[in-house]
């Protein structure tokens, strides 16, 4: 009795979500175009651009535009990526002093905000998210991931560690809010979403390695990463915690200058860490504790210490909100990407 051969069968479906991802991926950076256009652009045979793209207007996912016409030849369907087929909410978290805020978003596929708000909290408890959450996708059917920037650290499961804020510590959000209402989940440190965030706002940038090192007022500094593309996590997602290198060995190494006041010893050992380890093309100081001032002072100082060669571009980022909210946008986007990639040999 002939019985399929379950391997291959897996790799065929592999195959086909790759190249169903490989279409989307273009039409969405295209935003409309024909099946020709997708099948030269893509690599993939007209007729696997036409099953592939059959099944997506059939989910949805992209939708049948005009025929176009074309000069002496038959009329070719267009097809649209449907930006809002899936929404996703984006919240971040920020604790200043006596201050909690949780500002949040509702987005498309392409970032583009439906609905934002800011609000300050005296508490901001599971239950203040799951109740926003609730009543977010209550008025917006659609939402199918959710965004989470914290002010302190996250295991690669989704529980908050360290933490500003303490009602969440040692909640996991991922199983909170996934179970609770089906949808992705994903949750990260503020200092890594907003150097995502900053680096995808600055096309300048792109294909560079960037670092961030951010303070919020009255908080230790923090590092985030953006390497090949994407954030950089640790083995247990403690990237970036510099604040440990200098309580524990600063004034050990001598490095301690009590002619400065200390957010500027600490920054300048931070970035001596970041420099002589990472070795980025640009650090960006972010928080209002950083000003022109002390951003000069600390630029000065590095020239001095480091070789003019080793020394990366220095940009300040007095108010990250934005860039800490577009950064969690873009990794509840993120989300929603299948992780499958084919890797040729």
């Amino acid at each position: 009795m002939h019985m399929n051969n379950p391997v291959l069968t897996n790799n065929t479906l592999r195959v086909k979500e790759s190249n169903t991802n490989l279409i989307l991926d273009t039409l969405k950076s295209l935003q409309i175009a024909t099946r020709a256009e997708i099948a030269r652009i893509t690599g993939l045979s007209i007729a696997t651009c036409g099953n592939i793209l059959k099944d997506l207007v059939t989910s949805g996912e992209i939708l049948e535009g005009d025929l176009e016409n074309c000069s002496g030849g038959r009329p070719a369907r267009q097809y649209i990526y449907n930006k809002n087929f899936s929404l996703v909410i984006a919240m971040t978290i920020q604790s200043d002093k006596t201050l909690k805020t949780l500002q949040y978003a509702v987005t498309n596929l392409y970032g583009e905000i439906m609905e934002e708000r800011i609000k300050a909290y005296d508490r901001i408890d599971p239950d203040t998210i799951k109740n926003l959450v609730s009543d977010l996708i209550s008025a917006h059917s659609n939402i199918k991931s959710i965004g989470i920037g914290i002010p302190g650290f996250a295991s690669k499961e989704g529980t908050i560690g360290i933490n500003d804020i303490e009602e969440l510590n040692g909640v996991n959000l991922v199983d909170l809010l996934g179970n609770a209402f089906g949808v992705k989940v994903s949750v990260d440190r503020s200092p890594s979403i907003s150097a995502y965030g900053y680096y995808q706002a600055h096309a300048e940038h792109q294909g560079q390695t960037l670092a961030t090192i951010l303070t919020p007022l009255e908080h230790p500094v923090g590092a985030g990463f953006i390497i090949n593309n994407q954030i950089y996590r640790g083995a247990s997602n403690m990237e970036g915690e510099i604040s440990y290198i200098y309580d524990s060995f600063a004034s050990e190494l001598q490095f301690a200058d009590s002619t400065k006041p200390k957010l500027i010893q600490e920054t300048l050992f931070s970035i001596a860490a970041i420099i002589s380890t990472i070795n980025p093309s640009v650090i960006v100081l972010m928080g209002k504790s950083f000003n022109v001032e002390n951003f000069k002072t600390i630029c000065d100082t590095c020239a001095e210490m480091f070789p003019s060669e080793f020394l990366p571009k220095f940009e300040l980022q007095e108010d990250y909100s934005d860039v800490y909210l577009q950064g969690t946008i873009q990794i509840a986007i993120d989300c929603l990407k299948p992780k499958i990639k084919l890797i040729a040999k």
